[in-house]
């Protein structure tokens, strides 16, 4: 997301307005939201050490899907264009209410992209951002790791993306905030989202395919097993909840706007499977959660990615597409990605772009480790020292046998 000045305040009203470490300024033209580190709880470590997150293979094997090539490429890169669409849509109505908003656009309105006097025109927000860190984690490491998302996290607050021009990531939520600001978040980057859940007392949720031609009936009994699969891995106290929100039949039912409880996660999942199996096209979907207002800009990007990966890029409003501020800039790092997957010939990706992120990165202390234990010289490993045993001593334990033993 640009770091342009947002000219109305962009505090979500689930944040508490007298959070000591908070700060916003809505005369500067780049705004930091936190500055200060908290001290770290004294915990057992709770992320597991980083060499367990090996890298992964991207290469989808032969027989692992029943889809094309050409499909599989369309549908990637809808989910990720459609995350990004959906964003700089919903982004127009964030933190507003479905009152008002039918008051300023009307109802049933076909929104396009902001007003750039109110947000950068086809600009996404801190919602797509965040998912381009992870998205370039996994092109230049080839792995899932928290330690190195956590930086990834840190730099983007404190930089933006600097090759569109941000000097800082916007739209920092309390939330994640209190995590990355602990000051131990680097060395346990788990712990100290553990530790922000229950110091919030567990009340802080905050939200941080078939072919086009897939039949509702289809789609449905697709979600189902996902949410069966979820549902495998949530408290039980959740589950009644989850289902409600996951299961909703009209948009109406999630509630988007309630009142200091937009950014709630359960109504960003329910938005994402609402789009899934509604059986509406794109637009529709779309203008339906930004008109109800809310979290919009997340809630249209899980939506969007949801759908989008349904019906693909190639079925994506083609206004829309255009109008996407870093289309190209996006596609870069999609394209890079399907390479590692070998659904793209490694010619047709662009030159990767320089990375920006700073030496003192996961991905830099990894390359210097890796070049200083290549360079190291090669020493034989010093022979064991040879066991005397003794007549009184067990060859096995190192003690005397018990008498009589």
């Amino acid at each position: 997301m640009s770091s342009q000045l947002l000219q109305h305040s962009v505090l979500s009203p689930t944040i508490p307005e007298d959070e000591s470490a908070l700060e916003h300024n809505t005369n500067q033209r780049h705004t930091m939201w936190w500055s200060h580190k908290t001290p770290a709880v004294k915990h057992e470590q709770r992320t597991p050490p980083a060499d367990t997150f090996a890298p992964l293979d991207f290469v989808v094997p032969a027989g692992a899907s029943t889809l094309d090539k050409a499909t599989l490429v369309d549908k990637i890169r809808g989910a990720i264009i459609g995350n990004g669409i959906g964003d700089a849509i919903g982004v127009i109505t964030e933190f507003s209410n479905k009152d008002s908003v039918i008051r300023e656009f009307g109802k049933d309105h076909d929104f396009t992209f902001a007003d750039p006097s109110r947000f950068p025109r086809g600009d996404w927000t801190d919602d797509t951002d965040q998912m381009v860190a992870i998205l370039d984690m996994l092109i230049e490491n080839g792995h899932v790791s928290p330690y190195d998302f956590a930086e990834r996290l840190e730099f983007w607050i404190q930089n933006g993306f600097p090759d569109l021009g941000d000097t800082c990531g916007m739209g920092l939520g309390g939330t994640v905030a209190q995590s990355v600001f602990n000051s131990g978040f680097h060395e346990d980057p788990w712990g100290s989202a553990e530790d922000t859940w229950l110091s919030r007392n567990k009340q802080a949720a905050a939200n941080g395919a078939g072919q086009s031609t897939a039949t509702p009936e289809e789609t449905r009994a697709l979600a189902d097993r996902a949410l069966r699969l979820a549902e495998a891995k949530l408290d039980p106290q959740y589950l009644e909840e989850f289902r409600r929100y996951c299961t909703a039949q009209r948009v109406e039912d999630l509630q988007l706007d309630e009142y200091r409880a937009i950014g709630y996660t359960m109504k960003c999942i329910g938005s994402g499977f609402y789009a899934l199996t509604c059986g509406k096209d794109f637009r529709t979907v779309i203008n339906e959660i930004t008109q109800e207002a809310g979290d919009a800009d997340t809630n249209g990007a899980v939506a969007g990615a949801m759908l989008g990966c349904k019906v693909g890029y190639s079925h994506l409003p083609q206004d829309w597409v255009r109008g996407l501020a870093w289309h190209d800039w996006l596609m870069q790092k999609i394209d890079r990605l399907l390479v590692k997957m070998g659904l793209l010939d490694a010619p047709a990706a662009p030159p990767a772009p320089a990375a920006p992120y700073p030496e003192r990165s996961f991905a830099a202390r990894k390359a210097r480790r890796a070049a200083a234990a290549a360079a190291a010289p090669a020493h034989p490993a010093p022979a064991p020292a040879p066991i005397e045993v003794t007549e009184r001593q067990d060859p096995l334990l190192g003690e005397p046998p018990v008498e009589g033993g």
